[in-house]
């Protein structure tokens, strides 16, 4: 499967005045915080986004996403058991699903904060919960739904919706983001030019 930008689309991010000032500090150092550009994990949605396929695999008590970007596996039991009493926070949090007709909900907490979501959302915190939606439309499309809640930086719950496609001749590769990745030397010569840096208050967030 693959998703990808064409399709995606949210209601405005509804960040608090705090939140919204952190998005512009954000904004006015170029960016150059996206833990993405760390080669950290990126977390859900917003690993939907990435342009390298991924693979849903549906077993009878179970549902597997194997994703080639970041090399990301989420493992969903669709068998009733709740999320287990030792979760830790994690990039992609901790997931349990059950089966709503032929829609997969799914649900996610337990994150960590070191990801940003992506849809025009940059942080969160690890108070985040996501209810996913998974309906198969066609038989080569899903379309996907994830509603966001999170007191510590949103008014109320967020929406982001997007679909997939299938790549039948497509398949799972190695991906290694952190070799020769330049990334974080451009970041670092941003870090000693702050003329390069927008004052925050002329910014806006991203809708």
């Amino acid at each position: 499967m693959s998703g990808g930008p064409v399709g995606q689309r949210s209601d405005p991010v509804p960040y608090t005045p705090e939140a919204q000032q952190k998005v512009r500090e954000f904004q006015s150092r170029q960016n150059i915080d996206d833990p993405m550009g760390q080669c950290l994990l990126v977390g859900i949605p917003r690993i939907y986004s990435m342009p390298m396929p991924f693979k849903i695999i549906q077993l009878p008590n179970e549902v597997i996403f194997v994703h080639e970007a970041f090399r990301g596996i989420r493992v969903i039991p669709t068998d009733g058991r709740p999320h287990p009493d030792d979760i830790e926070p994690a990039y992609l949090g901790n997931s349990v699903g059950h089966w709503e007709g032929d829609t997969l909900v799914v649900d996610v907490r337990s994150f960590n904060d070191r990801t940003w979501l992506g849809y025009g959302a940059t942080h969160h915190t690890d108070k985040m919960q996501i209810t996913e939606r998974l309906t198969r439309t066609g038989p080569t499309t899903i379309s996907y739904e994830a509603v966001i809640t999170d007191p510590g930086v949103f008014t109320k719950p967020w929406t982001v919706r997007s679909g997939f496609s299938l790549r039948p001749n497509e398949r799972i590769r190695e991906y290694e983001c952190g070799e020769n990745n330049l990334e974080i030397i451009k970041f670092q010569e941003l870090l000693k030019k702050p003329e390069l840096f927008v004052d925050p208050t002329r910014l806006q967030p991203r809708q």
